[in-house]
């Protein structure tokens, strides 16, 4: 395997890693510095973010994220995550490299682990991918009964016609996979963040509140990258 193998490698793995607020990878966001593979096939990843002061819980779980992905790769021997100009740059390095634990990289300022913090943020993320592919198939005729009753198998049959409906399906359906419990291909494709169905009378106040929820994703990922943008303006956004 060449160099640019491994390099190509990484990025997708780098692709599946989001930032947890904002549902979007940290390769379209612009956060990936640089890749590097050196000859000892050590992964050297550094990661940027649009201010000095981020939230250190959101930066640690990123890049503990991209360390856990690309150490998924057979032929990494190593995964060095850099994290920086942020304020706790050392001390989230650090962390990481040691291992995925918050606490005990932030003993004095953590409360816990990441694991409820994660679990709110892949709840908006859920609502958010739903809304996007329910607003898509409304905007193509589809009837807000015909959504309510469909399965997953139906949706994932649907024949969309065109990229970017596949791309916002695809996203949906991973978010409603993993909240499966007792999910069949079966079950019904679009219900609550908690799995409760959805009701066709209270269906427009869902939608509103789905929309609430994209609406404030959408305007923290526009400022983000304005951010990023006004911060590293001369750079280059993405390796």
């Amino acid at each position: 395997m060449d160099r640019e193998t491994k390099l190509n490698a990484v990025r997708s793995k780098l692709a599946r890693v989001v930032d947890p607020e904002l549902d979007e990878s940290l390769t379209e966001l612009g956060f990936v510095e640089s890749i590097d593979v050196d000859a000892n096939d050590r992964v050297h990843v550094c990661l940027r973010l649009p201010t000095y002061w981020c939230a250190a819980n959101f930066a640690f779980m990123m890049a503990s994220d991209a360390r856990e992905r690309i150490a998924e790769l057979p032929w990494v021997k190593q995964v060095l995550i850099s994290l920086a100009d942020h304020f706790y740059s050392d001390r989230i390095n650090e962390g990481v490299a040691q291992g995925p634990s918050f606490a005990a990289a932030f003993r004095e300022e953590a409360s816990g682990e990441l694991d409820e913090l994660r679990a709110i943020f892949k709840a908006k993320a859920f609502e958010r991918r739903q809304h996007e592919i329910v607003r898509y198939l409304l905007a193509r005729e589809y009837t807000p009964e015909a959504l309510v009753s469909m399965t997953i198998r139906k949706l994932e049959e649907l024949d969309l016609a065109d990229a970017e409906g596949d791309r916002l399906r695809r996203r949906y359906l991973e978010a409603r996979w993993e909240r499966r419990g007792e999910t069949t291909p079966q079950s019904n494709a679009f219900v609550q963040v908690d799995g409760k169905p959805l009701a066709l009378s209270s269906f427009p106040d869902y939608l509103a509140r789905l929309r609430r929820t994209w609406l404030n994703t959408e305007v923290n990922g526009a400022l983000c990258r304005g951010l990023l943008e006004a911060r590293y303006r001369d750079e280059a956004k993405k390796p």
